[in-house]
C-alpha cells in the first residue's frame, strides 16, 4: 500500500517543490496530494486517510494551528512548516503535537530525509519482523502469527496477518477494498481482487469475532471499505 502524504501549502512554487522532493528514491512509492488552503485540506482529510501531513503555519483562510488541533485529535501525524523565524512558533508547533518543525525555505534533500526517517520509525510491522505488537486490548505475535483479543487466541495465516496489520495501520479509519488488495497483492490488478479481500475478511472475522455476522472489531461500510475498531484497555 502506498504511503499517502498531504502537503498543505498556499504558495504554488513551494508546494510544487515539496511535492517534487517527496518523489525522492528514499521514499519509494508514495502518493502525494497538495492542498492550497485550509478548507481544501480539511475536505481531503475527510475523504482520505493520510500517513503524514506537511502543514504550513500561515494559510490564507484558516490558522495552521487550528488544523493542527484537528490532526492531533484524529491522531494523524504532521510536520509544521513556516516562513516565520520565530522560536515561539516552533515551541507552539511541538506543543500542538507536531512530529517535526521546518523553516522555509525547505531544502528538498533535508525534507526527503526527515520524512523518510519519520516513516521508517512509524511504519507498522509488515508481518516479516519478529516481535509483539500491542494495540489497546489486542496483542499480535509476529513470530507465532497469532493474535489475542478478549479470551480468543487465534492462529493466523500469513495473508490474514498481513490483512490485520493493514487494517491496524489505519485503525479507526476506513480502508477501501482496492487499497487492501493493493497492500496484499501489490503486483496484481486491485479491481480483480475485491472478492478475494472479502473472503479473507470473512475468514479473519470467523477467527476473531464472537459473532462474525455482527462484527465488533472489523467493521465495513458500503462505499468506504473496512476499518478496525480497537477498544482501549480500561
Amino acid at each position: 500500500m502506498k504511503t499517502k502524504i498531504l502537503i498543505v501549502e498556499d504558495e504554488p512554487y513551494t508546494g510544487a517543490q515539496m511535492k517534487q522532493a517527496l518523489g525522492h528514491p528514499l521514499l519509494g512509492e508514495s502518493e502525494v496530494s497538495l492542498a492550497p488552503d485550509g478548507k481544501t485540506a480539511l475536505h481531503l482529510l475527510s475523504e482520505t486517510f493520510f500517513d503524514l501531513v506537511l502543514l504550513d503555519v500561515v494559510l490564507p483562510d484558516i490558522d495552521g494551528f487550528k488544523i493542527a488541533k484537528e490532526l492531533k485529535e484524529r491522531k494523524i501525524p504532521f510536520f509544521m512548516i513556516s516562513s516565520r523565524d520565530l522560536p515561539s512558533d516552533a515551541i507552539l508547533g511541538f506543543q500542538a503535537g507536531a512530529e517535526d518543525y521546518l523553516r522555509k525555505p525547505v531544502d528538498s534533500e533535508e525534507l526527503a530525509v526527515r520524512v523518510t526517517h519519520f516513516l521508517s520509525r512509524n511504519t507498522l510491522f509488515d508481518g516479516k519482523q519478529e516481535g509483539t505488537l500491542r494495540l489497546g486490548q489486542w496483542t499480535i505475535d509476529m513470530k507465532q502469527q497469532r493474535v489475542r483479543i478478549d479470551q480468543t487466541d487465534a492462529p493466523l495465516t500469513p495473508i490474514e496477518l498481513k490483512l490485520l496489520l493493514l487494517l491496524a495501520k489505519r485503525a479507526g479509519s476506513y480502508t477501501s477494498t482496492e487499497e487492501l488488495a493493493e497492500g496484499l497483492w501489490p503486483e496484481a490488478p486491485p479491481n480483480d481482487l475485491a472478492l478475494a479481500v472479502r473472503v479473507h475478511v470473512r475468514r479473519l472475522r470467523t477467527k476473531l469475532e464472537q459473532d462474525p455476522k455482527a462484527p465488533r472489531y472489523i467493521i465495513n461500510k458500503w462505499g468506504a471499505g473496512y476499518r478496525l475498531h480497537i477498544e482501549q484497555e480500561s
